[in-house]
């Protein structure tokens, strides 16, 4: 006899699921498939441009902090076929004041580094949002989010435009929350994104829209600047803490850990004077701590006057992390990204963890294995004996296997994922083919 208990119930939702699994993208999603055949005219069109001059290239940045494209950005200014410049924009999805400190901040520390190659996609003095011309025949972005920005500085503006879009990813992609992100409209507007590994291109294929068909294997392009740095190491030992900003508990990405270890993190200086502390919140910690009524701006101030009374403490804000990355001994960390980022110094991790439930929640399977690569903690005392062991007993069990898989599975290309990039780009316009010929 059936047990009808047992069978899986025929539901609306299961049916529907079923026939996309047979579907092919150009009957269930055929406006993101005819987005992606215009790009062939568009690059045709724009192909014919090259021998009347350098290509115009746009990077839009909302942050210093996140800025995934400056290694492409910077070969871009030594190669004759481009002519790049940066677009900074402000982030509309917060409070006008913490959105024109953010931007003038940015603004201000691109140009010191790229002066005249920085323009202001904002009018401060008049709050007007400015539109990119029409010169500009391919975009960078750095942000998939639509609720952050204008209108104006989205894809969506640009797709009746002679104009190509390409996305690098602003942080390793690890955890579930990427499948919100490559089952945007944006993402599946792209004419190109760069993927960091196998492992993730296959992810990709799997679950986008439109299953991989803009999606170019190039390696991790930001960290490709990290190479050209050298490490300024001191006696004492450095130990980064970077908190992440999701404290009110979405339910999309529920990963900080501040409250919980925000008393900790003042008492750490004071019980090992004999580490400098470098405190990196992630940008918009305490702007929601505040936003989501969790802390006063009282708070926050009265917070990092404290931790700033111990002499071994710093409190970075600055935009480029790869040279704290470097001088840096270690991390206690619950940020996403930092999982598989800081594997690129070799240097032993603490990853900070609600429960011993979580510990391979909310991950992809690259974050499984990622995360598999650093100590854990679960209370401060894990903390604490992370700190004592393994940072100054120097009892890293795990250098060696951690070394391994970063250089198998998470430094792919590296240094030369942004030449990669490039290369596909200058192919795809033939742009190699002009200069051979020319």
């Amino acid at each position: 006899m059936v047990e009808f208990g047992k069978i899986k119930k025929i539901t609306p939702r299961f049916i529907k699921k079923a026939i996309k699994k047979f579907l092919s993208p150009r009957l269930l999603y055929p406006h993101f498939v005819e987005v992606q055949a215009s790009y062939r005219d568009k690059v045709q069109r724009i192909a014919t441009l090259i021998d009347k001059g350098r290509l115009k290239v746009a990077f839009i940045v909302l942050f210093d902090t996140t800025f995934p494209g400056k290694p492409l950005f910077e070969l871009m200014l030594k190669d004759s076929a481009f002519d790049p410049y940066i677009i900074v924009v402000p982030n509309i999805a917060v409070s006008k004041e913490f959105a024109s400190r953010v931007f003038n901040e940015t603004l201000i520390s691109l140009k010191e580094e790229y002066d005249d190659r920085v323009v202001a996609g904002y009018d401060r003095i008049n709050d007007n949002y400015l539109e990119l011309n029409d010169n500009y025949k391919i975009i960078v972005f750095a942000n998939p989010y639509k609720t952050l920005v204008h209108p104006y500085h989205h894809v969506e503006y640009f797709l009746g435009k002679d104009v190509l879009p390409i996305y690098i990813n602003y942080g390793y992609a690890v955890v579930d929350f990427w499948k919100e992100v490559i089952n945007t409209d944006f993402y599946n507007y792209m004419w190109k994104v760069a993927i960091e590994n196998e492992e993730n291109l296959k992810y990709l294929k799997k679950t986008q829209k439109i299953k991989g068909a803009n999606a170019s294997l190039t390696g991790y392009i930001k960290m490709d600047r990290m190479f050209s740095l050298s490490a300024k190491k001191t006696i004492r030992k450095k130990v980064l803490i970077c908190p992440h900003h999701t404290v009110w508990g979405w339910d999309k990405l529920n990963i900080s850990n501040f409250i919980k270890y925000a008393s900790l993190f003042l008492d750490l200086p004071k019980r090992f004077p004999e580490i400098d502390f470098i405190f990196r919140p992630h940008p918009l910690l305490f702007e929601n701590l505040v936003k989501h009524q969790i802390w006063s701006e009282n708070d926050v101030e009265k917070y990092l006057q404290t931790l700033l009374t111990n002499r071994n403490v710093m409190y970075e804000r600055n935009g480029d992390y790869l040279q704290t990355f470097l001088d840096s001994d270690a991390m206690i960390h619950d940020c996403a990204s930092f999982i598989a980022e800081y594997l690129y110094t070799e240097n032993p991790c603490c990853y900070m963890l609600k429960d011993r439930k979580e510990k391979f929640t909310g991950l992809i399977p690259l974050g499984k294995e990622c995360i598999k690569q650093h100590y854990f903690a679960y209370e401060e005392e894990d903390i604490i004996r992370f700190i004592q062991d393994v940072v100054l007993a120097g009892f890293d069990t795990m250098k060696d296997k951690r070394r391994l898989f970063a250089e198998q599975k998470i430094m792919i290309n590296y240094p030369q994922a942004s030449q990669m990039l490039l290369n596909i780009v200058k192919k795809e316009l033939g742009i190699c083919e002009k200069m051979q010929n020319a």
